[in-house]
């Protein structure tokens, strides 16, 4: 469920269309439904949720930017940001296959990455 003080501000009458990016920038097609004054998102979250390993205790934080688009930003449960360690990772959204990958090129730390795929494995990544 959105928080109520956002949900006031996204105007649809019971679902519609919406887009998430998150760090990787790649746009995530998902569902919202409006029950009441309580907006929820629906088809496409579970993508979203697989692709990123959201696990419990992440938080996320929202910004709404425009008509039914938002940035999210991923914090693990010490509070950290997660870095973009993702991806190349082929998850089926509806009738679309939607990939993610993750560029080492444009991240400054070279660091510790994870790579999710069809096993996980940590990789060193040393340019």
């Amino acid at each position: 469920c959105i928080p109520p003080a956002m949900a006031k501000h996204i105007k649809i009458y019971r679902f519609a269309n919406a887009t998430i990016k998150s760090h990787t920038g790649s746009p995530w097609p998902v569902k919202l439904y409006r029950c009441n004054s309580a907006v929820f998102i629906g088809n496409g979250w579970p993508a979203f949720v697989a692709c990123h390993s959201l696990q419990f205790g992440d938080f996320l934080m929202f910004r709404y930017n425009d008509y039914l688009d938002f940035d999210v930003k991923i914090f693990d449960r010490s509070g950290c940001e997660r870095a973009p360690a993702y991806l190349h990772k082929n998850v089926r959204i509806g009738k679309k296959e939607h990939e993610e990958h993750y560029d080492p090129r444009g991240d400054p730390s070279n660091g510790l990455r994870v790579w999710r795929g069809t096993q996980s494995e940590i990789v060193n990544h040393q340019e």
